[in-house]
C-alpha cells in the first residue's frame, strides 16, 4: 500500500481555545497530506466553541465530526474518546 492510498485521521482535543480549534482545522485541511477524516473532542469547552464550529466554513465538511463530551476528562481522556472513535472507521492511522 502507497502513503496515497492509507487513509489517516486526525483528532484535536480542545477545552474553550476556539480561535485555536478553528486555525487547527484549517492548517490539517490545508497540509500537503489530504486526511480521511478529522474528529473533534470537545471537553466540555464553556467558551462558545460548539457554537463557534458550528459558525464556521467547516461545520458541513464532510470529513469532520465534532463530538462535544458532558464534562471535562482532560487531555487523555479527551483523546481515549477521540481513538475509540476512529477506531470504529476505516482509517489505518
Amino acid at each position: 500500500m502507497t502513503h496515497a492510498q492509507l487513509k489517516i485521521c486526525a483528532i484535536i482535543v480542545t477545552y474553550n481555545r476556539k480561535e485555536l480549534l478553528l486555525k487547527s482545522i484549517s492548517n490539517l485541511l490545508n497540509q500537503t497530506y489530504p486526511l480521511n477524516k478529522i474528529i473533534i473532542i470537545d471537553n466540555a469547552s464553556t467558551d462558545d466553541t460548539e457554537n463557534a464550529f458550528k459558525m464556521s466554513p467547516f461545520y458541513n465538511t464532510s470529513i469532520i465530526k465534532y463530538h462535544k463530551l458532558e464534562k471535562n476528562h482532560g487531555g487523555a481522556g479527551g483523546f481515549h474518546f477521540g481513538i475509540k472513535r476512529a477506531l470504529k472507521s476505516d482509517n489505518q492511522w
